[in-house]
């Protein structure tokens, strides 16, 4: 990877999510001891049942996250995106890792060991506090998925799915380019709780209406806004 590839995919981390709340010195200090790494798609990441932290941004791509602490069948959880970071429960209370995450595309990541990270934290102790508020962003975004799975109504339901798999739930996306999202019909239609034929109803209805664009396994929200709307204007 390029030195100048690293300097901008290192600004668009620090300047986005988790580590764009963190106190700046913190994030700076952090990014500077990460190391990256190119990823091909399917390559599993993070696999549950690892023992040891491993923190990981995605800088470029997106990958999905499936969780052990479900059945066996559960469906991915999560479309994880750029700016999101992974891997950090074991930091805080041992054990082994509850999350697998496999690559869906050709990603950049950034990437620090558990030590690397106690080492760094050792002679600041007060930058804990930036490490555990990835426990909160991870917190607000499983209620999220809970919360909006309990909606009843089939339409609103598969819209805000639409909108937590394309990070664009609650604030419109970083980029046009980051509202593509690479899941197919099927795949959303689990993790909406919806049956293909429903959702495949209600997707081509959201086409015609300009609200997404449906492409091979992939779709890119158009409006993100007008969606958010129909979910939350009952």
């Amino acid at each position: 990877m390029l030195k100048n590839d690293i300097a901008a995919y290192s600004t668009f981390l620090v300047n986005n999510g988790w580590l764009a709340h963190c106190s700046r010195g913190f994030a700076e200090s952090f990014i500077a001891h990460c190391h990256w790494r190119h990823v091909p798609a399917g390559t599993g990441i993070q696999h549950a049942g690892e023992p040891g932290a491993t923190v990981t941004g995605i800088a470029h791509g997106n990958a999905l996250l499936t969780t052990s602490l479900s059945s066996p069948d559960s469906p991915s959880l999560h479309v994880m995106q750029p700016g999101e970071w992974f891997g950090f429960i074991p930091l805080f209370i041992g054990g082994t890792r509850p999350n697998s995450v496999v690559a869906r595309t050709d990603m950049v990541l950034a990437t620090m060991s558990q030590p690397e990270i106690e080492a760094l934290l050792a002679p600041r102790p007060e930058w804990w506090r930036d490490i555990g508020s990835l426990g909160i962003i991870h917190a607000n975004i499983a209620t999220g998925i809970a919360a909006d799975l309990m909606i009843r109504e089939s339409r609103r339901r598969c819209a805000a799915s639409l909108l937590q798999v394309a990070d664009c739930r609650h604030a419109d996306p970083l980029g046009p380019e980051l509202a593509s999202t690479p899941l197919s019909q099927e795949e959303l239609a689990a993790i909406a709780n919806l049956s293909r034929t429903s959702i495949s109803s209600i997707l081509r209805d959201f086409e015609e209406t300009g609200l997404i664009k449906l492409g091979y396994r992939s779709f890119t929200i158009l409006q993100p806004g007008k969606l958010r709307d129909l979910v939350d204007n009952v």
